[in-house]
């Protein structure tokens, strides 16, 4: 997600959650947030995908895009 994510130059965040999710946040170009939505639907070889569920953000944007610690 980060290598994606940092291809496409979007600021934001990835983290893992406790019960197997994974949480990111994307912003940048629409357009670039919606190819960075679709390629979630794939995700990685060893991942399944269940469900990519999007909502707005009204919080500070990141000036880059990383990993954060695990909740």
């Amino acid at each position: 997600t980060i290598e994606q994510a940092q291809a496409r130059a979007l600021k934001g965040w990835v983290r893992n959650l406790a019960d197997g999710r994974v949480e990111a946040l994307f912003a940048g170009p629409q357009a670039k947030v919606d190819d960075m939505i679709a390629a979630c639907h794939q995700g990685p070889p060893a991942a399944r995908v269940v469900e990519v569920g999007v909502e707005d953000f009204a919080g500070d944007i990141p000036d880059s895009f990383a990993k954060r610690s695990s909740s």
